[in-house]
Parts: structure tokens; C-alpha cells; sequence
């Protein structure tokens, strides 16, 4: 099994590591027009995910099964979109890994090279290959790598 990394944020709101970049261009007036805007996203990601037959691989910011104070509560915008996709995976039947994030935006998404790399907000430069990548989708795809590596341990069957 594949896996769709998702990287979440306060300027994009949801990176995944094919490339695509979720955002919206207003702010919403109410927290009904919030939340539209938040499934919508997430529907987006769902829908990628099942029409290509592949789980998804999110940060570990929180888990669903214990209690906690409600993650779309303030102004944690890029955890409730995490909230919305992991619960309707779970509704949907989509395997989801849960990955640790350090570094996935400092680490080289092609090479591995981790030291001297170059981060200026959106631009991610890596010291060793000279790859340059929007940062978000480099860290994006650091997650799907890290998926891959733990889907055994999860019990998915590895890639074929």
C-alpha cells in the first residue's frame, strides 16, 4: 500500500506529497463558514486518497481515542483539518499511519541529507543534491517516506 503525506500549516493549510497545495483565499466571516471551508479541504484530500487506492500518512499531533480539549476549538486551523481527515478515513476505511514530524521540513525529501539545509519560508534548498522544492511539499513527502517505513509495524502490507 501507497500512502498520501499530509503536511498541515498556518500559511497552507494542507500540503499533501504529490504536490498539491490546500489553501483558501478569504477568511471566513462565522465558524459555520469555518468549518465549510475546513471540510471541504479535508473532502478534497479524502477523495484523493480513495480514488488512488492509497492510505495517508498525518502528522502525530494528537490521537482520536483519547480525550482531549477539542482540537478545532481557538485557532488551530491545520489540526481540525487533521481532526476531519482522520475521522472520516477511519468512517471510510482508509488506513492512516501516524508519523512523527520533526525535521520533515529540514530533511532533504530526495536525498536524506539533513545538515546545512536551507529553509526561507516557503523555499526549501537542499546543501547536499542543490534540489530546490516548496517546503511544505518537501516535508509532505518526508511523511509518505516515513509511512512507508512503519506500514509493517502497523500491520499494512508494504508497497508493491
Amino acid at each position: 500500500m501507497d500512502y498520501l503525506g499530509i503536511d498541515t500549516g498556518i500559511r497552507n493549510q494542507a500540503v499533501d506529497s504529490d504536490g498539491n497545495i490546500y489553501t483558501f483565499e478569504k477568511m471566513w466571516k462565522n465558524d459555520k463558514e469555518k468549518n465549510l471551508i475546513l471540510y471541504s479541504i479535508s473532502n478534497a484530500i479524502l477523495n484523493k486518497a480513495k480514488t488512488s487506492n492509497r492510505g495517508l500518512a498525518v502528522e502525530k499531533v494528537f490521537r482520536l481515542d483519547r480525550k482531549q480539549a477539542a482540537p478545532w476549538k481557538g485557532n488551530n486551523r491545520y489540526r481540525t483539518i487533521l481532526y476531519y481527515v482522520v475521522k472520516q478515513a477511519r468512517l471510510q476505511k482508509i488506513p492512516v499511519v501516524y508519523v512523527d514530524h520533526n525535521n520533515t521540513s529540514k530533511e532533504c525529501s530526495s536525498c536524506g541529507n539533513l545538515k546545512d539545509n536551507f529553509r526561507y519560508a516557503d523555499e526549501f534548498k537542499c546543501a547536499k543534491c542543490k534540489i530546490k522544492l516548496h517546503a511544505d511539499i518537501n516535508a509532505a513527502k518526508n511523511m509518505r517516506k516515513r509511512a512507508l517505513k512503519m506500514a509493517p509495524a502497523y500491520g499494512f502490507p508494504p508497497p508493491k
